[in-house]
């Protein structure tokens, strides 16, 4: 438990640290992780005969779509797109039935976890201190749920502590008008709070069924952005100034 606490912290201080260093360094950390994740999803399944080349090609997917969230949301589109033709592929080339849906379930995955990376970095172009907010959002309601859902005898005790760590952010990034105002700010923190508890089902919803989460750890550290990191930004953007043209 407390060398999992560790890892967890820092990552978190990793993340927010590249987050301050600039948008392409938090890009490279996001890219890094959504690789080595999607990667691990790939490697749970267990009838492709060639899971070391799926999963190269599942971690090239997943690093892909955060380096190409620093192009804007055009070139996003794009390496999302250029993802699912990737998997409608790898299901066109499985040798059977099951091979075939194994490998769409990799790569699909690997798209999913690189849009939920891709989020924090559309953020972090357009304002730092918001995508620490998300960051710190994210790493609240992890320790929150692990903290209290480790050893807990009904399964949601640990989201709902994740999702009370949840409103100490909130209202610190509230007090210091992280975003426009106050209020939007409450409005983000509760976006976080109700998705939150979405991305390990996700996540496990990846994997091979009856591969247990804990097998795919940096899935695990990644899995509350998945659905959070997207859908936050669609709120985030409304309220965020435009980046400032180039000179």
């Amino acid at each position: 438990m407390v060398s999992r606490g560790w890892l967890g912290l820092g990552w978190a201080v990793t993340a927010g640290t590249a987050t301050m260093a600039g948008a392409p360094w938090l890009a490279a950390w996001m890219a890094l992780g959504a690789g080595a994740a999607a990667a691990q999803v790939a490697a749970s399944s267990r009838r492709e005969p060639n899971r070391s080349l799926l999963a190269l090609v599942a971690a090239a997917v997943g690093a892909l779509v955060p380096l190409a969230a620093l192009a804007g949301l055009r070139l996003l589109a794009v390496a999302v797109a250029a993802g699912v033709l990737v998997v409608l592929l790898g299901r066109a080339a499985g040798k059977t039935p099951t091979v075939a849906a194994e490998a769409a379930r990799a790569l699909a995955g690997a798209v999913a976890i690189g849009v939920g990376m891709a989020g924090v970095v559309v953020v972090a172009v357009r304002s730092p201190e918001a995508a620490l907010f998300l960051l710190a959002c994210a790493a609240a309601y992890d320790t929150g749920a692990y903290l209290v859902g480790t050893g807990a005898s009904s399964w949601w005790e640990g989201p709902a502590a994740g999702m009370a760590a949840v409103i100490p952010v909130t209202l610190l990034a509230a007090s210091l008008d992280v975003v426009a105002t106050s209020t939007q700010s409450v409005q983000l923190g509760v976006v976080a709070a109700g998705l939150a508890p979405v991305g390990p089902l996700v996540a496990q919803m990846m994997l091979v069924p009856g591969t247990p989460l804990w097998r795919a750890p940096t899935l695990r550290r990644l899995d509350s952005l998945l659905v959070l990191a997207p859908v936050w930004v669609v709120f985030a953007l409304r309220f965020l100034p435009p980046p400032a043209p180039a000179t």
